[in-house]
């Protein structure tokens, strides 16, 4: 399943913030701040900007890849990172992949 495209918006709402896709017609998420008073600004911006964050991570497992897919053909193994590690998992997690 594919998450809303564009980019999320944060919209004030009655006691709290909305994350929306379009315009705050359509909430993806509500962050109450009575329910989370301490960190509710801060949660509703990171939710806001995971589509960017994924397609950031997204990009930066592809460019790793392409440019160590001849060391990988050659060896059979190219020791990836821990940071190439996480992405990974990140990605996989975004996307609903099970196994994450």
């Amino acid at each position: 399943m594919k998450h809303t495209q564009g980019q999320w918006l944060i919209c004030e709402h009655d006691n709290g913030l909305i994350i929306d896709g379009s315009a705050c017609a359509w909430p993806i998420a509500k962050v109450d701040k009575e329910t989370q008073p301490m960190h509710w600004r801060a949660n509703a911006r990171l939710i806001a900007s995971a589509p960017q964050l994924l397609k950031a991570l997204e990009e930066y497992v592809a460019e790793w890849d392409f440019e160590h897919a001849s060391e990988t053909y050659q060896t059979g193994v190219s020791p990836e990172p821990a940071s190439l590690i996480m992405a990974r998992e990140a990605i996989a997690r975004a996307k609903g992949d099970s196994n994450a």
